[in-house]
């Protein structure tokens, strides 16, 4: 079941950023590997298995950037990144995926995601998209 947005609303720790980064992917591996490029670079990093566990996580820990998976079974990274930022506005997104087509990640960008990184990718490029979503959300 999907939290609602009272749900997630109510989870919000107001007193501190627990996270920096969120990822959110089903492929666990996926989220391992990308947790580990961010804390070496600095990032304090969560990871989530699915949609709604994200939502939860980004409501509780309050990150500045959180790169979504599009394809995973419970809700689409599109679902995720659009209510994340309705619910969350200073929250920066960034989708990834190996299903890239011009469809989902011009989706993507019009729900608010703010870069697009296709799967495979290297280091650089992950961490190249969150400096780009740190340098645009407010650190308040």
């Amino acid at each position: 079941m999907r939290p609602t947005e009272e749900e997630t609303r109510k989870a919000i720790k107001k007193d501190s950023r627990d996270v920096d980064v969120v990822v959110i992917d089903d492929d666990e591996s996926m989220c391992e590997g990308c947790r580990q490029t961010l804390e070496g670079a600095g990032y304090k990093t969560a990871t989530a298995k699915n949609g709604e566990e994200g939502l939860l996580l980004a409501a509780r820990s309050h990150p500045r950037v959180v790169v979504v998976d599009l394809k995973m079974p419970d809700m689409s990274g599109i679902e995720v990144i659009a209510r994340i930022s309705k619910l969350f506005p200073n929250i920066a997104a960034i989708l990834m995926s190996g299903y890239f087509t011009f469809h989902p990640g011009y989706a993507s960008l019009q729900l608010g995601a703010l870069d697009f990184i296709q799967k495979p990718f290297e280091p650089e490029q992950l961490l190249k998209a969150v400096r780009l979503g740190m340098t645009t959300t407010d650190d308040s």
